[in-house]
């Protein structure tokens, strides 16, 4: 049989079905009193159950058309089942779930037959109906109806004795298994990812007034997923074929894998539509950062995003390799850089990776990671205060003036700080081409946080699961954006307004051409350049929208905002990264 690039086999139950993608994008794309009779069974584990038994029968398939089967009766071996009935035909009413003892019906009372109702497992288990009498296909239909009725009467039962043909059930201990939780909120689990252990524990103590214990749950959890998604291990061995669907259906898109002696180690996926996206509308801005994989064979997850128009992370390119450190990262950003020409930012402990591949792109620490080292050496809110001072300065006075108020404090503090390139952790350093004055790595931590329910899934459900997200979240931030009116995004739409509040507390002086003297009333006098879009306070230059200083310029200019807010921010330019 011919199959989808995307999908897997059907006869291989470890694995999922993964389907090829479909998108819009040309690119992305019983009874206690008495013993029951039957046939001979085992006591029950978890592991005699098995999911197939639920399968439709051939008894179901009779009674749906109407039909008679002459041996469904017949006493195995030809001896005859206590209180069965072995004529030559079955009742006409086989479906009966009422809950009565079977009748003898005829005409003619000296040909008289008995009538025994027969469980539909199909319609029958969700409303279990144990009588004298009622016939069940086989016996492990009957203790999968037993241990149903016993859950929903709040009785507990062990079976004592199992002859060739007959089953004996007493009371004695619950037949909630992990197994039978798994089966039984399999659907849960399958519409929730993030169902955990103790919603299902909450879930099984209201449905069936019944208290499992946590490791219960765990361990159903566990089977549910693999129901749901395959033996783990066995994703490993679809990774290529995955790659090559990839390729196939989202023509322009990069995947790589790597291997050690025939053994995984890396793979690195930037779809087509990101690569494009990302070159077109989006700032030269770069946010790294790598996470835990929570799946049982490990791993770590590296991803590069980026930030479109509207400030909301636009993921780049991801990989899962073996574990993080200079060499898979190294690795990561050669494949990042192949596809996308340069990178400009993240991290804290990659520098001598972007000295080796990129000595000539600006890098930036997050502050808050820089800070977490700091104070292992240096604690305290008071040094923590004067760092962020100098982080945050955006002239070359103001970070001498914070770094002198940290000197006073600290020597040895001041001198850490000194030792790094000031133009990784100081907004008045930063390369104003980025048009981004971000002093944290929010944007890839953002992104960490938008798969976690991805993160513990098996290695190709999990890029399946990140791939769609993509292409979703592609499509639903396109169709937002163009039903939009206003010339700039939204969110910087929202900056401008915070910005106009602090317009009255500036004195404006034009000097009759393209320049203003700004003074705040709090202190501090500005020169800004309505031509060049600066001001004397560096946070124009560096974001691309005006600071409070130049918003009093321009509106006693007699103009918009919004004509002074850089091309990065503007609803054309955002479309065209979606």
């Amino acid at each position: 049989m011919d199959e989808s690039p995307l999908s897997l086999p059907r006869n291989s139950p470890s694995m999922p079905n993964v389907q090829a993608p479909q998108s819009q994008y040309d690119f992305i794309e019983a009874d206690g009193q008495s013993e029951i009779v039957n046939v001979p069974i085992d006591v029950e584990d978890d592991e005699d159950y098995n999911l197939s038994d639920f399968s439709e029968s051939d008894d179901d398939i009779i009674e749906d058309f109407g039909m008679e089967d002459d041996g469904i009766n017949r006493a195995i071996e030809g001896k005859q089942l206590e209180g069965v009935w072995n004529g030559e035909r079955d009742s006409d009413h086989g479906d009966s779930d009422e809950l009565r003892s079977a009748e003898g019906s005829s005409d003619n009372e000296g040909n008289s037959r008995p009538r025994f109702p027969k469980f539909n497992q199909r319609i029958g288990m969700e409303n279990v109906q144990l009588v004298k009498d009622k016939k069940f296909a086989s016996h492990v239909i009957f203790k999968e109806a037993l241990k149903e009725w016993c859950i929903k009467e709040k009785h507990d039962f062990e079976y004592k004795h199992n002859d060739k043909w007959r089953v004996t059930a007493d009371h004695k201990n619950s037949k909630i298994s992990s197994r039978w939780l798994a089966n039984k909120y399999l659907p849960f689990f399958r519409d929730d990812y993030t169902w955990t252990a103790n919603a299902l524990k909450g879930a099984v103590f209201r449905d069936h007034e019944v208290d499992v214990t946590l490791d219960q749950c765990y361990k159903a959890k566990r089977m549910a997923f693999k129901m749901i998604h395959g033996a783990e291990e066995k994703q490993y061995e679809r990774l290529w074929d995955y790659a090559a669907a990839i390729r196939k259906w989202n023509v322009g898109s990069t995947v790589k894998i790597q291997t050690t002696n025939d053994v995984f180690e890396r793979m690195y996926i930037c779809l087509d539509a990101c690569k494009k996206g990302f070159l077109a509308g989006c700032r030269p801005l770069i946010g790294i950062d790598g996470c835990h994989l929570k799946g049982t064979t490990g791993g770590q997850l590296l991803v590069a995003v980026g930030k479109d128009g509207n400030d909301n992370i636009f993921p780049i390119a991801f990989a899962i390799v073996e574990i993080e450190n200079k060499s898979s990262w190294t690795w990561f950003l050669q494949c990042l850089l192949d596809d996308i020409g340069h990178v400009d930012e993240n991290g804290w402990g990659l520098v001598e990776t972007f000295k080796d591949l990129m000595p000539n792109a600006e890098h930036r620490f997050c502050v808050r990671h820089l800070h977490a080292n700091f104070k292992k050496d240096f604690p305290g809110k008071v040094l923590k205060d004067a760092m962020w001072s100098a982080a945050r300065a955006t002239t070359k006075n103001s970070f001498d003036f914070h770094m002198d108020e940290l000197k006073k404090l600290d020597v040895k503090a001041y001198e850490w700080l000194v030792k790094l390139d000031v133009r990784t952790w100081s907004r008045h350093a930063f390369n104003p081409r980025s048009k981004s004055d971000t002093l944290v790595n929010n944007i890839a931590e953002s992104f960490n946080a938008w798969i976690l329910e991805a993160r513990d899934k098996p290695v190709l459900t999990m890029m399946e699961i990140i791939r769609v997200m993509l292409m979703q979240r592609l499509q639903t931030k396109r169709d937002h954006m163009r039903r939009y009116e206003g010339r700039v995004c939204p969110r910087m739409y929202k900056k401008l307004e915070r910005i106009k509040s602090e317009v009255g507390h500036c004195i404006s002086r034009w000097n009759g051409e393209s320049k203003y003297e700004v003074e705040y009333i709090y202190g501090g006098r500005y020169v800004v350049d309505l031509n060049e879009r600066t001001c004397g306070c560096g946070r124009w230059g560096l974001s691309g929208i005006p600071c409070f200083h130049a918003a009093a310029a321009i509106i006693e200019h007699g103009e918009q905002l919004e004509t002074y807010v850089d091309i990065a921010y503007t609803k054309e330019t955002f479309l065209s990264c979606y």
